[in-house]
């Protein structure tokens, strides 16, 4: 199994985490991914040196053992009935007339009628920002909702291979898959994409990475994180700090 690995520019020290393994498919839209636990190695380490951090980074970090009881609001079920096609509406252009937000073809013929408090241009999964006054959620290029307009903010991915939307429930930060369905349950104060499928997320002033699968790859133990993942030949991933 691959494997993920955190590295510190110094090269003295390295923490690497076993790729978890798939989400459930019955998960509810609450779930969580479990305490993540990990090995670490310490490079010219004795071997009792070596076996005391191995017992102690095993351990659950307690600040994701807090966050299991954490006063976080509960995920809401956010999936509307739009159906967004990659690259559709990328010809749309956002309007606004008496007060509400639109979309217009390139030859100014109305397209969406304006019924939002504000809106933005079609990103390429086939989406656009877009909110009813008291929300922020995603339309398709017909005006229906991908994703209801329930949530603080919403933003669709960039870059290559995005196909996912970060979500924000009040103040907590989590993921949408494609189909509009929580991939990260939304309980962190930061949640970032760093390449590759992988997240950077924070809890507590820490922070930690999250793999595609919605999974914990590292608990929140990092002071800080690189922008990105950078992949290696043999497929384990380089994280600068």
């Amino acid at each position: 199994m691959r494997e993920l690995v955190s590295e510190r520019r110094s090269g003295s020290a390295r923490w690497y985490g076993d790729l978890p393994e798939p989400r459930p498919a019955s998960a509810p839209a609450s779930w969580a991914p479990p305490v993540p636990r990990g090995r670490y190695r310490a490079p010219g380490a004795t071997p009792a040196l070596l076996a005391l951090l191995v017992a102690v980074f095993a351990l659950s970090p307690p600040e994701l053992q807090a966050a299991q009881s954490e006063l976080v609001p509960a995920a809401p079920e956010v999936k509307g009935p739009g159906r967004p096609g990659k690259g559709e509406g990328r010809n749309l252009h956002y309007f606004k007339y008496g007060g509400k937000y639109g979309f217009v073809t390139p030859d100014g013929r109305m397209a969406i009628a304006p019924e939002y408090s504000f809106a933005e241009n079609f990103a390429a999964q086939g989406v656009a920002r877009a909110g009813d006054g008291k929300g922020t959620g995603l339309l398709d290029a017909r005006g229906a909702w991908v994703v209801l307009p329930l949530l603080k903010n919403v933003t669709p991915e960039e870059g290559e291979g995005a196909d996912g939307y970060v979500a924000v429930n009040y103040s907590w930060h989590g993921r949408l898959g494609p189909d509009a369905r929580w991939t990260v349950a939304p309980r962190f104060q930061e949640l970032k994409p760093l390449g590759h499928g992988y997240y950077s997320y924070k809890f507590r002033g820490k922070y930690g990475i999250i793999a595609p699968d919605g999974k914990f790859a590292t608990g929140a133990v990092f002071e800080k994180l690189g922008a990105e993942l950078s992949k290696r030949p043999d497929g384990t991933f380089l994280m600068p700090f």
